[in-house]
């Protein structure tokens, strides 16, 4: 397995949890009766890192959505912003208050997060600006 040793003595799950108790911050799981420790795991003890983890999930999903329709519709948005399709070139900003994705020559900003592209705009029948 990578990233990951087996633990000898091999410990129980009651030991397991007295070593958490003690201080001892080990990702440590049984697979198929073998104890392995995992680097870098390790316990959460307040709720913080639950909700950094759900946000940056929901970050993740939300850039995932966008890259579709982006790629699906770069040359539509392109055009809806006025901007030059042969130059215009879409870039993701991280500020501290916002991430967005802008088009670089104008500084137009097209979506702020959480925000997905209103794929209705793209229907047949082309946009009108």
């Amino acid at each position: 397995m990578f990233g990951t040793i087996q633990v000898y003595p091999i410990v129980t799950g009651l030991e397991r949890q007295t070593l958490w108790d003690k201080g001892y911050l080990l990702g440590m799981t049984t697979i198929r009766g073998t104890v392995f420790h995992n680097p870098g795991i390790g316990r959460a003890t307040s709720g913080h890192s639950i909700l950094v983890t759900k946000q940056v999930n929901e970050i993740f999903r939300w850039l995932w959505k966008i890259t579709e329709q982006i790629n699906l519709y770069y040359d539509k948005i392109l055009r809806y912003i006025g901007a030059d399709i042969l130059t215009g070139r879409l870039h993701l900003r991280i500020g501290k208050n916002s991430i967005e994705i802008y088009e670089k020559s104008s500084g137009i900003t097209v979506l702020t997060y959480n925000d997905v592209i209103d794929e209705t705009l793209f229907l047949p029948g082309e946009i009108s600006n």
